[in-house]
């Protein structure tokens, strides 16, 4: 919208809707959870969360009729910035949701890397 700021809604085109929430329960599908990792004083955090791959499909499947997972066809985004950021108007976001909250800041794509073979136990060792 020429307001040099790329917003959640002007992503959507190209990056498509928000669709699986790196939060404290990642299988709920819930979006607008209020458990996102949030960063330090330095602007850094680490987000570690390990859940079944299974679960997780199946709630993909049951939001999302007809889709699959296929974490191999999507993207990471990170959102938010400090409530105090001073944004223009024009900076869109969903619903009531400030747009400090919902502000892209970074982004990645999803690479499919195979498990390492674990190696055998070996006797009396």
């Amino acid at each position: 919208n020429g307001d040099g700021i790329i917003d959640l809604i002007e992503t959507e085109p190209v990056a498509g809707t928000t669709m699986a929430p790196l939060s404290d329960d990642p299988v709920s599908m819930d979006i607008p959870t209020g458990t996102y990792p949030t960063a330090d004083a330095d602007g850094a955090y680490t987000y570690k969360k390990t859940v079944s791959l299974k679960a997780m499909q199946e709630a993909f499947a049951a939001q999302f009729p007809g889709q699959s997972l296929d974490l191999d066809r999507r993207v990471v985004f990170i959102h938010g910035v400090p409530s105090s950021t001073s944004l223009p108007d024009t900076v869109a976001s969903l619903g009531d949701i400030p747009a400090q909250v919902t502000l892209p800041i970074a982004c990645g794509e999803l690479t499919h890397v195979e498990a390492a073979a674990t190696p055998a136990a070996t006797p009396g060792a």
